[in-house]
């Protein structure tokens, strides 16, 4: 899994939500702290990316489609590809809680040391968040979630 996470700087926040046949939508605009051209983050108008201030220090992250703003204190859920910001959790209905044994815990500390591996400049809370949004993921890509 490849994966692209870098720093960057809000430059523009956003604007009145706009609909552009998707639904409401807003967007920030992120300068890269590489240099490289700047990025616009699309989201909903209940995001959090709505909150976000100009100069404000973010970590983006390319989930393969778009980029999503990623923060410590708002782990990023599982993807649902609707390109809004920083994903946020649906809600599901009611599912029994399940225990974790041995083997998931083995295999969410193996993620979570393959994220630290892959992505050296990432801080550490971004790969904790990461690291069970990769686990659920692959439970239901086997069937198991």
């Amino acid at each position: 899994m490849q994966m692209h996470l870098l720093r960057g700087t809000i430059k523009y926040t956003a604007g009145k939500p706009k609909d552009h046949g998707y639904g409401e939508k807003i967007n920030v605009v992120v300068t890269p702290s590489d240099g490289s051209d700047d990025i616009r983050v699309w989201g909903k108008p209940d995001d959090p990316i709505a909150q976000l201030r100009k100069g404000e220090e973010v970590q983006l992250f390319h989930d393969g489609k778009a980029y999503r703003i990623v923060s410590s204190d708002d782990p990023p859920a599982s993807s649902n590809g609707n390109g809004s910001g920083t994903a946020a959790a649906t809600a599901s209905p009611a599912a029994e809680p399940v225990e974790p044994n041995d083997e998931d815990i083995r295999e969410l500390v193996g993620i979570f040391r393959q994220l630290k591996k892959a992505l050296p400049d990432a801080w550490e809370d971004t790969c904790r968040a990461f690291a069970p949004t990769v686990f659920m993921q692959r439970c239901r890509s086997e069937g198991g979630v």
